[in-house]
């Protein structure tokens, strides 16, 4: 009896597991989907006051037709992302970012503490997952969940 019910347990185990691997996978699966829906956006930080948020967008639309970027119209600026929109600072710092799911974003932070603890120079973000160099001449290792961190040593 004790055996059987010892098997029966680790099937249960065995079967948590699997629905355990195939929710991260949806997961991240719903995360990447969301992700490409913000391929396109971008997101400004740093902005100081009304005055700056409209030469910014001037700046923008200046910017966006230099480089001509496709499928563009100046009604798309409405669009922008503004984070920390009238933070006080006494100098002006405005960093223009790629527009992160809220998972991507966790994962960047942590990933950059991390990376910082273990004395890595390189974390950026590209194409649904962060990337991590040790120095210049070290191998980029890929982080695409929060799991993978741990490969940062």
């Amino acid at each position: 009896m004790t055996s059987e019910l010892m098997v029966a347990v680790n099937e249960l185990r065995n079967e948590i597991q699997k629905k355990d691997q195939i929710i991260d996978n949806l997961n991240m699966r719903v995360n990447s989907l969301e992700q490409q829906q913000l391929a396109k956006n971008i997101e400004i930080c740093g902005i100081v006051n009304e005055s700056t948020v409209n030469d910014l967008k001037g700046a923008v639309v200046s910017l966006i037709k230099s480089i001509n970027v496709k499928d563009f119209n100046e009604n798309m600026i409405e669009d922008v992302f503004i984070a920390n929109k009238f933070r006080e600072q006494k100098k002006l710092i405005i960093f223009i970012n790629d527009h992160l799911t809220q998972y991507n974003k966790n994962l960047l932070w942590n990933t950059k503490e991390r990376a910082i603890e273990c004395n890595y120079k390189y974390v950026w973000f590209k194409t649904d997952r962060v990337l991590v160099r040790k120095d210049e001449n070290s191998r980029v290792i890929s982080i695409s969940s929060e799991r993978d961190i741990r490969k940062i040593k």
